[in-house]
């Protein structure tokens, strides 16, 4: 595991809400290497600004799992630049605990330290992530808003934080990350005013409070879930080819044929300062966009620098069969968009030569599900929530069982709750209904403990594993 590294994180700023910090390092002399690293609340890694993973694990309060990433054949005259992005939400959510974000990293060549978090690496406060924000959703934390022209960062120290983890295995799986275009706009288009629109405001589950984490509505600058449903959209062309050009008010819908989950990349040259909203939606069409009733936020703001050409992508992953880039103002030219997969490894999957053909697409698809759903641990879905609910569990572990005779996913999930341990948030002898999560008002199903022991028992029965059974029993 580690061997000097510690869990830092920019001083000062470990009690803000939405906070996006990058930490780098320089590595050189070595001819391969291996990063160990784990964080709160998510990383992204990057190699001389070429993107390696996103991650960890999540767990327990209090624990962190431990990423092992081959960083391949290295040129020992050259220096490689690490770079590792760390946002900390410190808000209440369905998808991860409440608690002090922090780096843990440590690079290792030939079995030594050589790098390490606490010694080596400087931290930064970039400016072109905006911290406030609306939330997303409020099972998850908040919306992504760029501005690409603040080029400027912050250099700040990087403090050991206190308590450390307990840092303990990665078990799941790591997740595969293909990366998928798409050459044609399905439809581009104007926006024009329209007078008789009734956008939803603030369209959640429920509103959060202060206590589950947010900024005022008078906080926050961009509204964008809300302003692009302020318009009528009015067709000017279909099966366009990338690049497509916008300028101000016009658009372009993008069919990404099913439904995809991972990273959305775009590539922008802009002519002036311009501002794009991506926008996406689990179901509407390629001839007019528009949201579903999923109580989430389904926007992303990228402000681009004119006069130059960037790539963008955004930090956290989403779900999307159907996207739109609107254009709030600029001018600029849309090279490519597309996404980079997030989703469980299932290559090794073997589908059935069924003659149904109905029968065979269902398959497919529900190894799909499985795909989106199983990564780090067991989700209800991969999109507003991505949380690790017990009773949808029973039946995904049945899932990964059916199709690779393993239980990796699940011994992390379950691991996960065996490791949870009651502030005082649940009566005594209460288990979350979901986890990792906090939830502020300590709000849970009863019945669903009774899944968890229903799961424990097929559990042992899949995987013989008595150890966790017995290490389960107090929970």
């Amino acid at each position: 595991m580690f061997y000097n590294a510690k869990a830092i994180f920019a001083r000062g700023m470990d009690a803000q809400l939405n906070v996006h910090a990058v930490f780098e390092a320089t590595l050189s002399g070595v001819e391969s290497a291996q990063i160990h690293i784990c964080a709160a609340d998510f990383y992204r890694l990057y190699l001389n600004d070429e993107f390696v993973a996103f991650g960890p694990a999540r767990t327990a309060k209090g624990f962190a799992r431990e990423d092992v990433i081959d960083l391949g054949a290295l040129d020992k005259n050259i220096e490689y630049k690490i770079e590792i992005a760390v946002v900390g939400y410190n808000c209440c959510s369905l998808s991860t605990v409440r608690q002090t974000p922090f780096l843990m990293a440590e690079v290792q060549s030939a079995g030594a330290p050589v790098l390490w978090t606490g010694r080596d690496f400087e931290c930064y406060l970039p400016e072109n992530k905006i911290q406030k924000a609306e939330r997303y959703s409020v099972q998850r934390h908040f919306c992504e808003v760029w501005d690409l022209r603040l080029t400027q960062r912050k250099k700040v120290d990087a403090q050991v934080i206190d308590p450390q983890p307990a840092v303990i295995d990665r078990v799941a799986p790591y997740p595969s990350y293909e990366q998928i275009y798409f050459d044609t706009a399905a439809t581009v288009g104007e926006l024009k005013t329209d007078a008789d629109a009734c956008p939803r405001a603030n369209f959640y589950s429920f509103m959060p409070s202060e206590r589950w984490g947010r900024f005022e509505y008078g906080e926050v600058e961009y509204h964008s879930y809300e302003w692009i449903q302020t318009f009528k959209q009015l067709p000017l062309s279909r099966e366009q080819r990338l690049p497509v050009h916008l300028d101000a008010g016009q658009y372009a819908i993008f069919d990404l044929a099913r439904m995809q989950v991972g990273f959305f990349k775009l590539c922008v040259s802009a002519d002036k300062d311009s501002h794009v909203v991506l926008a996406f939606s689990e179901d509407c069409s390629a001839e007019r966009f528009d949201f579903t009733d999923m109580h989430t936020h389904n926007v992303i703001d990228v402000v681009f620098e004119g006069g130059k050409r960037s790539e963008f992508e955004s930090f956290e992953p989403y779900v999307s069969r159907y996207a739109i880039v609107a254009l709030k103002s600029g001018s600029i030219s849309l090279e490519s968009f597309g996404i980079r997969e997030y989703a469980g490894d299932v290559s090794s999957v073997k589908v059935p030569d069924l003659e149904d053909g109905v029968l065979k697409n269902i398959y497919e698809s529900a190894i799909r599900t499985y795909a989106h759903n199983a990564l780090d641990l067991y989700t209800d879905c991969p999109s507003r929530e991505r949380a690790g609910w017990l009773c949808d569990s029973f039946f995904t572990a049945k899932t990964e069982y059916a199709l690779f005779g393993t239980t990796r996913v699940e011994d992390a999930f379950l691991e996960n709750y065996r490791l949870f341990r009651n502030e005082g948030e649940y009566p005594e002898g209460v288990l979350p209904m979901c986890y990792p999560s906090d939830h502020p008002n300590g709000v849970y199903i009863p019945n669903w403990a009774m899944w968890f022991v229903l799961e424990l028992r097929e559990y042992l029965e899949r995987s013989g594993d008595r150890a966790l059974i017995d290490a389960a029993r107090e929970r």
